[in-house]
């Protein structure tokens, strides 16, 4: 083996050394049984050789879904959720695992706030502006400390008052806007996601296989000199 050989074969190594250490936390095949919820799936989840395989065809549904699902309104379902649509898409589920923890007790509020805004954008679009200004409304709220509860109350409450229907204006405005705005900018996180994979795979795999490959016809060449 030559040192370039060498060389890069320990490149390789210490980067896969350290996305095992960065995937120690996710489920794995071996550890799936520990992590609650997805415990109740774990003899499934290990028959399942797509949901840990990091080929491109789990990889790409996986940043796809797993961004979308983690962008959504569904803060507290998402495990159960992750697990099957990674088996329905046949994705990565440690990818989608991941993904997840972006939305968390400290984000989750800022990314649906962020989804309403988008969402809202394209509404207005299509639909025309809204007589509600919930972005408004929800900061006045939020300007006065007040709880989940009480900020639906008064959302409800200055709705009423513009004379506009609360069950389309919330529903249609700001459950619609946020799960739109959700879609489009988990599309688009997973779209980056999959570029900057890519990327990775373009710039490293070709330069191992090259060297594997002249690292093989040396070996089959010494074989039929020495035959």
């Amino acid at each position: 083996m030559t040192k370039e050989e060498d060389q890069l074969r320990e490149k390789r190594f210490s980067r896969i050394r350290r996305v095992k250490k960065l995937l120690r936390p996710l489920p794995r095949r071996a550890n799936i049984h520990r992590y609650p919820v997805l415990n109740w799936f774990a003899g499934t989840a290990r028959k399942k050789d797509f949901l840990w395989s990091f080929r491109r065809n789990a990889v790409v549904p996986a940043f796809y879904v797993g961004w979308v699902l983690t962008l959504l309104p569904l803060y507290g379902l998402q495990l159960v959720l992750a697990f099957l649509l990674a088996l329905g898409f046949r994705a990565n589920l440690m990818i989608m695992i991941a993904l997840q923890m972006v939305s968390n007790p400290i984000t989750v509020l800022p990314l649906w706030y962020l989804n309403y805004q988008v969402g809202n954008f394209f509404l207005n679009l299509i639909f025309g502006e809204s007589p509600i200004r919930f972005g408004v409304l929800i900061s006045e709220a939020s300007d006065q400390n007040f709880s989940f509860r009480q900020t639906l109350d008064f959302i409800i409450e200055r709705t009423r008052e513009s004379g506009s229907s609360v069950v389309s204006e919330l529903l249609g405005r700001l459950v619609g806007g946020t799960f739109l705005g959700g879609l489009i900018l988990g599309l688009l996180a997973g779209f980056i996601s999959c570029c900057i994979y890519r990327i990775v795979l373009n710039r490293y795999v070709p330069s191992y296989n090259k060297v594997a490959a002249e690292a093989l016809r040396r070996d089959r060449n010494s074989g039929r000199n020495d035959s």
